[in-house]
């Protein structure tokens, strides 16, 4: 068996647990949001292990992608209302750089999760010489 193959059965058979951050495998994570009359707002997102040889075998959050084998991160609600002072729910999918699985779900089908890292965060802009404040 291949090295690739070990580490991925390894993490396959890991899976995320709590306090891990998950991120996604290149740029932002999608989150989707489900409005639902007489519900709250569910917001998720969904993470894997991906397929892909040369690839590093562990759990990363996705991206636009349909394809889906792996756990669903379930927002919690103090968590969900800080994505909605953000972002605002007149959109159906939310960008987010991280998640922190806080623990599983009672049903252990899911993950439950807060935002680790948003994506909006200004980066802070860089001091140049002879342009600091006078005092």
């Amino acid at each position: 068996m291949s090295e690739w193959h070990e580490e991925y059965d390894l993490a396959i058979n890991n899976p995320p647990k709590e306090g891990d951050i998950l991120v996604a495998q290149e740029g932002l994570a999608l989150l989707k949001v489900e409005l639902n009359e007489g519900s709250p707002p569910f917001i998720y997102g969904k993470v894997n292990v991906p397929e892909i040889v040369g690839v590093t075998p562990k759990w990363y959050l996705q991206g636009e992608s349909d394809t889906f084998h792996g756990w669903k991160c379930i927002i919690l609600p103090r968590a969900r209302t800080e994505l909605a002072k953000r972002f605002g729910l007149g959109n159906e999918t939310m960008l987010v750089k991280s998640l922190r699985v806080i623990r599983p779900s009672v049903s252990k089908k899911s993950l439950l999760c807060e935002v680790h890292k948003f994506g909006d965060e200004p980066k802070p802009e860089p001091v140049k010489e002879g342009n600091e404040p006078m005092c």
